[in-house]
């Protein structure tokens, strides 16, 4: 609806996750995530800033079930 808020949070949460990514897979922001978020106004960049490390938190704190696919899927 083209609201400005919004707009700007939809922005921030989209490149908090990409760098995210960025951070958990390769150690680093890529040149085009740094380049885009160093031109965010500072209270934008301290949003994003913590919202990646929130991210990062979590997917540090992600646990997955070991299970053997043969006997504990339905039908099997």
């Amino acid at each position: 609806m083209n609201d400005e808020n919004i707009s700007r949070l939809s922005l921030i949460e989209k490149w908090s996750r990409i760098g995210a990514i960025e951070i958990v897979v390769g150690g680093t922001f890529s040149k085009n995530t740094y380049e885009t978020v160093s031109n965010l106004p500072i209270s934008d960049y301290q949003q994003f800033t913590k919202r990646v490390q929130e991210l990062i938190a979590l997917s540090n704190n992600f646990t997955s079930q070991d299970y053997n696919s043969k006997t504990e899927l339905p039908g099997t």
